[in-house]
């Protein structure tokens, strides 16, 4: 199987923006698993991303967003499910 990238961005509320790529399958062996692991890593505080030569501890209260593209195949329970994104 191919190995599945994800993109993550971080907006934060001073108005800047950090880019990811993760891979969140590494270890997973499903996708329901996968959403759970996504709803739990985002539900602590703070979020806390490893890095090859650092860990980013990042708070909650200074985040606006996070943008993950493409989404999980399964969300969490509770999710919005089939949105579209309106520019006006």
């Amino acid at each position: 199987m191919a190995e599945r990238i994800v993109s993550l961005t971080i907006r934060y509320i001073n108005g800047l923006e950090q880019h990811f790529e993760i891979n969140p399958e590494v270890g997973i062996a499903d996708q329901a698993t996968l959403g759970s692991r996504i709803h739990k890593i985002f539900s602590s505080d703070p979020i806390i991303i490893e890095l090859s030569d650092r860990v980013l501890m990042i708070p909650l209260h200074s985040i606006q967003n996070i943008e993950i593209s493409p989404s999980p195949k399964k969300l969490p329970e509770g999710a919005i499910l089939n949105a579209r994104l309106i520019q006006r």
